[in-house]
């Protein structure tokens, strides 16, 4: 998963996702994508990872929008509930 501080949509995911394929090995690109309005850090400027890791992917917060890279379609899709409850039953592969 990749963190991304954003405000707003602007984004365009298709060019993201050619320029990262472009940039890195195929087992580098991320699943998952987290559009946040800021990233949490420490007094000294890491990151603070630890909430991130415990929330996982799952679409639970409204100010933060998580996508999914479906292989098979070629883009990445929001992720819903019902994407999330078929990823968690293995009807999606990663």
């Amino acid at each position: 998963m990749a963190a991304i501080a954003q405000e707003g949509n602007q984004l365009d995911l298709g060019a993201f996702l050619i320029g990262v394929q472009k940039a890195l090995p195929s087992y580098a690109c991320p699943v998952f994508l987290r559009f946040m309005p800021s990233v949490d850090t420490t007094g000294t400027f890491k990151i603070q990872k630890t909430r991130l890791q415990k929330e996982g992917y799952k679409p639970q917060n409204s100010s933060e929008k998580i996508y999914f890279l479906n292989s098979r379609a070629g883009h990445y899709q929001p992720v819903t509930d019902e994407l999330y409850d078929a990823i968690n039953e293995g009807k999606v592969s990663l």
